[in-house]
């Protein structure tokens, strides 16, 4: 989603203040520890929303070429909601796909890099919270993870889903939408968010699974993550289930069960909701030709894609953008009545 530089009735808002750039510079600044100019791609930091508790960072980047960014350090919490593209965070020996279709948590002050194997472009929305905000929403799951040091993740990623992919792109419609005195609304709605996928991610990490092995688990998540990169470069493309098991050199009824036990959904439909949420960014920015998008995702038709968006969101693919318009004004509604 474009964030405009329009007021909620359409008029142009006056260029960037003095102030605001220096208050984008800074956040440039802030997101590593290393310059930004290093990167082998190029990035566009742009902070929508800030807050002493939350930051809404609009991060843009051009994929050009695969190679390993420098290792990056933030101050901060991110939480990475990615809306377009696709990318390979790095921490440590560990690597997670971050796509439409996955959340990415990165601890303050922890290591990280990042791979673009598609080379395409990336958009990415980041929630920027201290640790003494994150902590809270993680103490009722402590019991889950009681050797875990304080406020720190004890994952990177959980699966993005209907209600989160819709509350992340109403919260960036309330940002367009609001004026100053809605600032109280934004901070709720973005730590709201933030709490969602925190949970999120303690129920689907600390969910029911059979014990294997410490090799064994490796060897599932290398496959698990080699089919994730797959489907993420080439989501537009039909993917066959064979094809996919012999690009990871899998048998394929092996690789179906084992895919649904790491991620919790079968491949075809994991890769169906990768090209729905990929969706959700030109539709919420504009009223796009759908032929032509559901062509472009990897849907055989127009109405294919229109059932496919129905079943997984509950609305047609043409009332997305009025429901997220929607609901941020009955969120500015509400906190005018409070």
């Amino acid at each position: 989603m474009v964030v405009r530089n329009t007021n909620s009735t359409g008029e142009s808002r006056k260029a960037p203040t003095l102030d605001q750039k220096r208050a984008n510079h800074a956040l440039q600044r802030t997101l590593s520890v290393q310059e930004l100019s290093a990167m082998s791609t190029q990035l566009s930091v742009n902070q929508l929303f800030g807050s002493p508790t939350l930051r809404i960072v609009d991060l843009q980047w051009r994929g050009n070429d695969r190679q390993t960014t420098p290792e990056y350090r933030s101050p901060q919490v991110q939480i990475l909601l990615q809306r377009s593209g696709m990318f390979v965070m790095h921490h440590g020996q560990s690597k997670v796909v971050c796509d439409p279709n996955t959340i990415v948590f990165i601890d303050a002050g922890e290591p990280y890099r990042m791979t673009h194997p598609a080379r395409v472009d990336c958009a990415c929305t980041a929630l920027l919270l201290e640790p003494g905000v994150i902590t809270p929403m993680m103490r009722p799951h402590e019991t889950a993870t009681p050797d875990r040091p304080d406020g720190l993740f004890p994952f990177h990623d959980c699966p993005n889903d209907q209600e989160m992919a819709i509350g992340h792109y109403t919260m960036l419609s309330l940002v367009q939408l609001a004026k100053r005195e809605d600032s109280p609304t934004i901070e709720r709605t973005g730590l709201t968010l933030a709490r969602r996928v925190v949970e999120s991610g303690f129920q689907f990490h600390f969910r029911r699974r059979r014990p294997v092995r410490p090799n064994t688990a490796r060897a599932h998540a290398e496959l698990t993550f080699a089919v994730k990169e797959l489907l993420g470069t080439h989501y537009p493309e039909t993917q066959s289930l064979r094809a996919v098991a012999a690009f990871v050199h899998s048998a394929p009824s092996h690789l179906c069960w084992l895919f649904k036990q790491e991620t919790s959904l079968p491949i075809h439909r994991y890769l169906n909701r990768l090209r729905l949420v990929a969706s959700l960014e030109p539709l919420a920015d504009q009223n796009p030709d759908l032929v032509n998008l559901a062509l472009e995702l990897g849907f055989a038709s127009q109405s294919h894609f229109t059932r496919a968006f129905q079943r997984e969101f509950g609305m047609p693919p043409s009332r997305f953008r009025e429901r997220t318009i929607c609901q941020a004004q009955e969120q500015i509604r509400k906190n005018v009545k409070d």
